[in-house]
C-alpha cells in the first residue's frame, strides 16, 4: 500500500497571519470571518486563536487555592484530623 506524504505547514507563517489577521479585528477594519479570507487561514483556526486569548485569564487561574480565613482553616483541620481518628461514621 503506498501512502502520500503531506509535508507539515511552516508554524511562523502560520502564526504571522494569524496575528495579521488579529490586527485587522482589533482595528475593527474586518470582521472574523474576512480576516480569515484576507489573510488565507480558515474562520476556524483563527475564532479557536481568538477564543484562547479572551479566555486566557480564566484558564490561567484555573487550579489556584483558594483563601480559607485562619479561624475557618483551624475548625477544618480539628474536624478532619477526628474524621482520621475515629473514622468516618458513614461506612
Amino acid at each position: 500500500m503506498v501512502r502520500n506524504y503531506k509535508a507539515k505547514k511552516d508554524i511562523k507563517l502560520i502564526e504571522v497571519k494569524i496575528n495579521e489577521a488579529v490586527s485587522k479585528i482589533e482595528n475593527k477594519s474586518f470582521s472574523v470571518r474576512a480576516a480569515a479570507i484576507a489573510v488565507e487561514i480558515p474562520f476556524s483556526t483563527l475564532h479557536s486563536h481568538l477564543m484562547r486569548l479572551k479566555y486566557l485569564a480564566v484558564v490561567k487561574h484555573v487550579g489556584t487555592a483558594s483563601y480559607i480565613p485562619a479561624e475557618y482553616e483551624s475548625k477544618l483541620a480539628a474536624c478532619v484530623k477526628s474524621v482520621a481518628r475515629w473514622g468516618f461514621p458513614f461506612t
